[in-house]
């Protein structure tokens, strides 16, 4: 018979940390003041049929956070959590990957043995180094290639899922990781990684510049959106077009008499589109 699913709540919160060896620097064993919640350096929650994430918001310098071989089916409740650095999830009966965008210290996440069919909702971890998603549902090897937005990233376990039993699987993983150091718990060797290379070369290359394109387009949209937010805390608004003067102009009463001068006509023509205003 399947054991029953339990909440997580404060009274299961303090027997674990009281179960937590003393030994264990900074767990800030019970005194008689209570536990200090947020000087907490590491949570271990495993096997307790926990059903869902919750109450860890006192939890603020938690480093490491075990919850394996629990039935938790979404990713909550972490929020607070932003100076974790480790956090194990694997043997949970999660589908979707979620809620965990305040986790930017991560560099660690193990979401082996759940449900997970696509790789999603992961941009914030840029300090991610370790990264297991053994025996879930990734299908296709593409699916995989969401995970070379991370720089840091040279450790990844894929066993288990339909696209590691691909013929072509680990020159695919070689070839478009080449910073990764090891595949499934096993060493990347130079020989692997050359041979990778030079059979997907021509579709490294397309993929390099396509995203060298996308790169260079986001860096563009970051400046345009910083230079009009610059502009607008300064309430000078479309400084660098002819908006500017045409505000300016259009709000002068004593503009119209320009036209009447001869001389001037051609430079009200031209200068809108060519302002050279020094302000």
């Amino acid at each position: 018979m399947m054991s029953r699913g339990i909440l997580m709540n404060e009274d299961l919160l303090q027997r674990a940390i009281l179960e937590q060896e003393p030994k264990d620097k900074g767990q800030g064993i019970a005194n008689e003041e209570g536990t200090q919640l947020d000087e907490i350096l590491k949570l271990c929650l495993e096997f307790r049929n926990i059903l869902r994430i919750d109450h860890l918001w006192e939890f603020t310098s938690l480093a490491r956070l075990n919850l394996n071989n629990n039935l938790i089916e979404n990713i909550e409740g972490l929020d607070h959590l932003i100076n974790l650095t480790w956090l194990d999830l694997s043997f949970n009966g999660i589908e979707l990957i979620e809620g965990l965008e305040s986790l930017q210290k991560l560099e660690l996440l193990n979401l082996s043995d759940n449900k997970i069919s696509v790789l999603e909702n992961m941009e914030t971890l840029e300090r991610l180094t370790h990264f297991s998603i053994a025996n879930n549902l990734l299908g296709e090897l593409d699916i995989v290639l969401y995970l070379r937005k991370f720089k840091n990233l040279f450790n990844i376990n894929l066993f288990g899922n339909p696209c590691s039993k691909e013929g072509d699987y680990t020159l695919f993983i070689a070839a478009f990781f080449p910073d990764l150091k090891f595949l499934d718990y096993t060493l990347l060797d130079e020989n692997t990684k050359k041979e990778a290379s030079i059979k997907h070369r021509y579709v490294l290359e397309e993929m390099k510049c396509v995203e060298l394109h996308k790169q260079k387009a986001e860096k563009d949209d970051q400046r345009k959106e910083a230079e009009a937010k610059l502009h607008t805390d300064a309430f000078v608004e479309f400084l660098n077009g002819s908006d500017l003067f045409k505000c300016m102009f259009n709000d002068d009463q004593e503009a119209d008499k320009l036209h009447r001068v001869p001389e001037i006509t051609d430079l009200l023509l031209t200068y809108p589109f060519k302002p050279n205003v020094i302000i």
